[in-house]
């Protein structure tokens, strides 16, 4: 395993024993517009997190026999967002976000595409995460620029969360035919939370913002968070999350469930408390309680760190 790779599991160690984290919930209701999720973290040691970067300040990613030295729009997406949540008091940081922004506008088709295999996908798939959060960057580039293309890309970008997977999308369907958004689509990977969360916030963000140019996000949105209500705990183990559906049937069954880091978990009860507060939604809002508790917890995250050391001696490192 590669040496950052290694850093990587021991830095998710220390997180299980000690329950700090590397991203926390941003004070949304105070100062609107900054994105639910703070990454400071992050942003204050760029070395660890978001090098090496291009001539023109984006971040790019490798994984030494994996991923080849390259783009990765989710991480261009955290970099941006976590500069948008200290733009307002930080000049450098708005010209780091709009750097961010101008590269998602770029996209052909507003489609943040990734130029390498993963999991049995070939170059140029596509991910909900990667949609959603382009969607929340362009978003909020127009509301601090006024400039339309931002608007239009960020519509662009929305459309291909309204398109089914089989077409080349990203909307596929939960076991009992109601809609979900895939992070990895066609792969091993069904069905993951934390991708369709932040999918769901940009598409929350295109609708609250007045932007959206016809009524189907809306229909989208409501529909997705309709199904993640109703489907909650597939992605529940005993208070603790797991990254991918856990199914009753079929193919899958019999998988071992795979739990989250501490980081996953505080980004899911993070991004769910947010968007049932902002659409008034009580289950999703009594669930993220129940999981930040559950963070809190020493005897919860060592029984969850104890699932992953098991679940990982059978599939190797990765999530």
């Amino acid at each position: 395993m590669p040496r950052k790779e290694l850093g990587l599991v021991a830095r998710d160690l220390g997180f299980y024993l000690t329950g700090r984290c590397d991203c926390t919930a941003a004070d949304w209701t105070a100062e609107n517009w900054l994105y639910p999720l703070d990454w400071g973290y992050q942003l204050d040691r760029p070395d660890q997190y978001f090098a090496p970067f291009d001539e023109n300040g984006i971040p790019l990613r490798e994984i030494p026999g994996a991923i080849p030295l390259t783009y990765l729009p989710s991480r261009i997406a955290a970099y941006g967002l976590a500069n948008w949540n200290r733009a307002q008091r930080d000049t450098q940081a708005r010209r780091r976000f709009l750097a961010c922004a101008n590269w998602f506008a770029s996209q052909s088709e507003c489609a943040f595409r990734h130029d390498f295999p993963l999991v049995a996908m070939p170059p140029g798939w596509l991910s909900c995460i990667a949609q959603g959060e382009g969607i929340s960057v362009l978003v909020r580039a127009q509301r601090m620029t006024g400039a339309q293309h931002y608007a239009d890309c960020a519509n662009a970008a929305a459309d291909w969360l309204d398109r089914g997977v089989a077409d080349g999308g990203l909307l596929d369907l939960l076991p009992d035919g109601r809609p979900f958004l895939e992070e990895y689509p066609r792969s091993q990977y069904r069905h993951v939370l934390n991708g369709c969360l932040y999918a769901l916030v940009g598409l929350s963000d295109l609708v609250r913002s007045g932007l959206s140019q016809t009524a189907e996000p809306e229909k989208l949105l409501n529909a997705v968070m309709d199904a993640v209500e109703i489907h909650i705990d597939r992605w529940d183990l005993s208070g603790w999350t797991t990254y991918d559906y856990q199914f009753e049937t079929g193919q899958y069954t019999g998988q071992p469930a795979n739990p989250n880091t501490l980081t996953y978990q505080t980004l899911h009860w993070i991004l769910l408390d947010y968007l049932g507060r902002v659409h008034n939604r009580g289950t999703m809002v009594a669930r993220a309680a129940n999981w930040r508790d559950a963070s809190a917890s020493l005897l919860a995250r060592v029984m969850a760190l104890t699932n992953k050391v098991r679940f990982r001696l059978h599939h190797g490192y990765r999530h």
